[in-house]
């Protein structure tokens, strides 16, 4: 289950999408607002599968031939 949570200082947005993998354990990455709207901006742009990671302090989506990373502010 990946769990999305977003706000804007007054509102709270929240979705839940299932996913096919078994994750071993709950992480949590906090992904800056201007890293969202250019991961949006990638996603909107390609039909093609999105594979998301996650690392210690940062979130990896690959999207085709394209790598996107964000790190915390």
């Amino acid at each position: 289950m990946l769990r999305l949570v977003a706000t804007d200082g007054h509102r709270l947005a929240f979705q839940e999408l299932q996913t096919g993998v078994d994750a071993v354990e709950a992480r949590q990455v906090i992904v800056p607002r201007k890293g969202v709207l250019e991961l949006l901006r990638l996603l909107a742009d390609s039909d093609a599968e999105a594979v998301l990671k996650l690392g210690a302090n940062h979130i990896r989506v690959a999207i085709g031939d394209i790598r996107f990373t964000s790190k915390p502010d």
